[in-house]
């Protein structure tokens, strides 16, 4: 199988400069072709830009205090619609991903979700979406799955990214680690929880 496209999402460019620049570098060192896509911030997101996406954000569920989980939803969103409507199977990467090693032409994927970069193997029961694997730094995903995952994230509410991509709503394994996860990123997450009156007025500040 030749290698899908390949699309990078560049979470806070300006401040993670150096970590884009060690993933540009071990997938040229390894023959990939890629892009960039621009990550939404989840900081400037209100809730008309939810409302115009038709996606729900459930009162105090958990990413409603979380900004940047809500912008690496967005931004995960955008590629899945790419996906689907370019009917063509994509790789979506983030910005503290690692390349190992060049891709593998025999990958012959059985589901719509594969795995190629996360911290744990082990995957975790959730009583919403079945079983999941936490960090979607990298993964492999066919026109189907994203529809799948578009479909239910609208038809329900939002959840962060990688918790959502689970087999109750998705058929997803673990593959081959062609990625590791950039551990100067860890310091740096922008996915930090704040006090939900702080976030309240921070959406409704005028």
């Amino acid at each position: 199988m030749r290698q899908p496209d390949t699309h990078i999402i560049c979470l806070s460019v300006e401040r993670h400069s150096d970590i884009m620049q060690e993933l540009e570098t071990s997938l040229e060192e390894h023959g990939w072709n890629y892009s960039l896509h621009a990550a939404r911030n989840g900081w400037k997101l209100r809730p008309k830009d939810w409302q115009r996406r038709s996606v729900t954000l459930t009162p105090h569920s958990k990413i409603v205090r979380q900004p940047g989980a809500q912008g690496c939803l967005w931004s995960h969103m955008d590629l899945w619609e790419l996906c689907r409507s370019n009917k063509e199977p994509i790789i979506v990467l983030e910005s503290d991903a690692l390349c190992l090693k060049p891709w593998n032409e025999s990958f012959a994927p059985e589901h719509d979700v594969v795995k190629l970069a996360y911290k744990f193997d082990t995957p975790r029961p959730n009583k919403r979406t079945g079983s999941w694997s936490p960090g979607a730094t990298g993964y492999y995903i066919t026109p189907q799955g994203a529809a799948m995952l578009l479909d239910y994230v609208r038809g329900t509410s939002a959840l962060e990214a990688d918790k959502l991509i689970g087999t109750s709503i998705v058929s997803w394994t673990h593959g081959d680690r062609l990625f590791d996860i950039n551990t100067k990123s860890y310091s740096r997450s922008s996915t930090r929880s704040i006090n939900i009156s702080d976030y309240e007025r921070l959406l409704y500040d005028k």
